[in-house]
Order: structure tokens, then C-alpha cells, then sequence
């Protein structure tokens, strides 16, 4: 993963340096400033999938549709809404284990990093200056973009503790649950590949999207209630910012 986000990052970096380079296939000055796929003025739908490339306690799957407009060749606007599926790690399940093993203890601390996406909508711009060519098996060529991109909206969140029981039983049959709609920040980097035709692109990203944690500690286990789970605890002070980085995979259709 680090080895291609180093990848996106320093090709955004060399933007300035690849009208003047024909390095790996890579078109050189003239060749870029005659783009064969030309975008400004376009509208594209899209559909993708995300899946978790860093995740601690929960695994988030992501299917999105997007739609986005050139507004020059080198950016866009674009609107991304979702829908992502949360599945508990081997860890999470680990952790909720040795809780429920130790019965001696009277007050816990719930854990952070445990809410997870529902449904999800973000607005932001897609900046595309790098635009070049390489060839495939020496004979076919293949045009691409690389890009970064930033923008902002609100998710649903849910969020199923690993420790607050509100059935008192042992082993636990259901743990407190929250939902709630929060602000989201996404921002990613990526590269779209034409498929030979100005009509057709596929993409790979790597995607951060993150929103403001909470949870609570000090909670008497005696006294947590899907009416009143809270009892004798407090929200943990200056929560932290959950980060979910992702990959994701879309192919859009250019009119």
C-alpha cells in the first residue's frame, strides 16, 4: 500500500516536469498538448466498489455511484454517495471475547475506532493535470490521467459495542448500539485509464474518508440498558478522528 500511495504522490508531484518528459512510454510535450480523449465540457456516471486496505476493529466494503462534470481538461467536480457494510475483524472479536471471560469486572471503557459507514454522500473536486500514454506489449497504447481528490458531506454512522451488554446474559445476545450522521472529509489519489474510446474510463484509488469518533468510559456494566446504556460513564474527552483507507475500483461512462 505504501509503495502505491509513494507512486500516486510523486506523480503528482512531477506534474510541472511531465509536459517535458517522454520517460516509460510517457507522451512528451506536443503529444500531451494534443490529448486524444478530450474531457472539458463532459459528464460522466460511475460505479465502484471499495474495499478496506487499513482497517482495525471494522472492515468496510463500499459500493458508491458517482457522477462528476469537467469543467476544464484538468478539473472537475464530482458527487460520490454510498453505501458501506461493516464487518467486525478477528480482533474486535478477540477483544469482545476477554471482556465477556472476565465477569469479576464491574466497570469498562468501550473502545475507539468501532463506528462504521451506512450510507454516505460527498461533493469535491477532482484535479487532473497529468495526462500521458503508454504502450502495452509494445502495440497498444493506452491513455490515463492521474489524479488527487478533495471534498466533503455527512455519513450515517453505526456503531455496535464490543463490551456494553444489554441483556446481562453470558455469553452476551445483544451489545448497545448507536447510529448517528456525522461530517465527512475524503480526499484521494488515483489514476482512470480510457478504454480505448473517449466514452469509457476505468479507475484505481486509494481513498481516505474520515469523521469524528466517540464512546464512552467508566460504564458500569451492571447498569447498561438499550434504554439507558450510559449509566455512571462519561464520553471519552477530545475523541479522535477515525481515518478509513480504502481501494477502490469504478469503471464511468462518458457523455
Amino acid at each position: 500500500m505504501r509503495m502505491i500511495a509513494m507512486v500516486f504522490v510523486l506523480g503528482a508531484l512531477q506534474v510541472p516536469l511531465a509536459a517535458f518528459a517522454d520517460v516509460g512510454g510517457i507522451q512528451n510535450e506536443s503529444a500531451v498538448a494534443r490529448r486524444l480523449y478530450q474531457l472539458e465540457g463532459r459528464t460522466e456516471v460511475g460505479v465502484g466498489f471499495g474495499f478496506p486496505i487499513v482497517s482495525r476493529f471494522v472492515d468496510q466494503f463500499q459500493l458508491q455511484l458517482t457522477v462528476s462534470r469537467s469543467l476544464v481538461e484538468w478539473l472537475a467536480v464530482e458527487a460520490r454517495g454510498g453505501y458501506s457494510f461493516g464487518v467486525a475483524t478477528s480482533l474486535a472479536n478477540d477483544l469482545r471475547s476477554k471482556v465477556e471471560s472476565n465477569s469479576s469486572i464491574r466497570t469498562v471503557s468501550d473502545f475507539a475506532d468501532f463506528w462504521h459507514m451506512a450510507a454516505h454522500g460527498v461533493l469535491g473536486f477532482r484535479f487532473q493535470p497529468l495526462y500521458g500514454k503508454i504502450s502495452l506489449l509494445g502495440e497498444l497504447p493506452v491513455h490515463f490521467q492521474v489524479y488527487a481528490w478533495l471534498g466533503g458531506g455527512a455519513a450515517q454512522l453505526r456503531r455496535e459495542s464490543p463490551v456494553l451488554c444489554v441483556d446481562g446474559n453470558n455469553p452476551c445476545q445483544s451489545y448497545w448500539k448507536q447510529e448517528r450522521v456525522s461530517p465527512l472529509l475524503s480526499a484521494a489519489l488515483g489514476i482512470r485509464f480510457f478504454l480505448g474510446s473517449p466514452n469509457h474510463l476505468v479507475r484505481f484509488e486509494l481513498r481516505d474518508s474520515s469523521y469524528l469518533d466517540s464512546y464512552y468510559l467508566d460504564v458500569d456494566r451492571q447498569q447498561v440498558r438499550s434504554d439507558g446504556p450510559t449509566a455512571g460513564g462519561r464520553l471519552a474527552p477530545s475523541p479522535p478522528i477515525t481515518a478509513v483507507v480504502s481501494g477502490d475500483v469504478g469503471y464511468s461512462f462518458v457523455f
